[in-house]
Formats: C-alpha cells, sequence, structure tokens
C-alpha cells in the first residue's frame, strides 16, 4: 500500500513530499524528516495516531531509535476532523521546526 507523505506549509496548504510502500517504510520517511527539518527543542513532539493506539506506541519506537524519545503523554490520538479525513490506521509527527 502506498503511504502519502503529508505536511502543512507555512502558507497553511498540505503537500505531498513524499510517498512510502507500506506502514514501515512510511514510519521510516517521518523520522527521516526529524533529521532534515529538526524539530525545535523549546516545543514537544507528538506521535499522533488514528484508531489504534498500538500505531502510535510503533512510530513512537521508531523515532527512538532515531534518538527521539517520545513520553507516554505525548502519544496521542488525532481529532475526529482529522481523523475522518485520512481514516483508521493512519499515524503521524507533530512538530515544529527550527
Amino acid at each position: 500500500q502506498v503511504k502519502p507523505i503529508i505536511r502543512f506549509t507555512a502558507e497553511g496548504t498540505i503537500e505531498v513530499p513524499a510517498k512510502a510502500m507500506g506502514m514501515r517504510k512510511g514510519m521510516d520517511q517521518l523520522c527521516k524528516r526529524l533529521e532534515t527539518q529538526k524539530p525545535d527543542k523549546n516545543h514537544k513532539i507528538y506521535a499522533v495516531y488514528t484508531a489504534d493506539r498500538s500505531i502510535g506506541d510503533t512510530l513512537a519506537q521508531r523515532m527512538a531509535a532515531h534518538g527521539y524519545e517520545i513520553p507516554d503523554d505525548q502519544i496521542v490520538p488525532v481529532g475526529a476532523v482529522i481523523g475522518s479525513h485520512i481514516g483508521p490506521g493512519a499515524c503521524g509527527i507533530i512538530y515544529i521546526a527550527e
């Protein structure tokens, strides 16, 4: 399954900078973005998911392997509006870049 990697731009639009084949590769793509667009250390990083907490936990484990420890209270479900658009089984990383 093709997994689009989406991001919100500074202008408030959504773009698809990459696509990945499968959930594992999609999560790896998300983690690699942390290397190129480093998080601002003054703000928290969140691992988000829809429907299935285990997906959020898996993403947090992959992020930890890349040097980003995510506390349990920062693994959160997305809201109903976004979740209804992206569907069950999705995940992502929310952070403010440097």
